[in-house]
């Protein structure tokens, strides 16, 4: 939904709070898979080493879940370099602005390279 939204030019504070919100549903998601393959009576430590190494790899082939934090991140770094050249701390925006490189498939390659120059 965020990713949509973000083409959309919709305001990017909103599509950070989404990624927030999306990110810890992906957290609740993960603690409560983790809670209940711990929980079984009977499971053996080979048994539970087992499904939890199955579950993390499940996990790590879905983008989504993967790591869901990096999109608030990325956005939550444009929004900070682009308060910092308004305040003319322009020192701050450019660093700022090269960590954004980091985030090149979160942003938009245009925009990220944009606050650079």
């Amino acid at each position: 939904i965020a990713e949509d939204l973000q083409k959309q030019n919709v305001s990017l504070l909103l599509v950070k709070k989404i990624y927030v919100l999306a990110a810890l549903e992906v957290d609740s998601y993960k603690k409560r898979i983790f809670d209940a393959q711990m929980t079984g009576t009977g499971v053996s430590t080979a048994q539970t080493l087992d499904s939890l190494i199955t579950t993390d790899i499940n996990t790590s082939t879905d983008k989504a879940l993967n790591n869901p934090w990096k999109g608030a991140e990325a956005i939550h770094y444009f929004l900070l370099c682009q308060r910092q050249l308004y305040l003319k701390n322009y020192s701050a925006a450019l660093k700022t602005a090269i960590r954004l490189i980091e985030y090149e498939k979160e942003l938009d390659t245009k925009d990220v390279y944009s606050l650079i120059a």
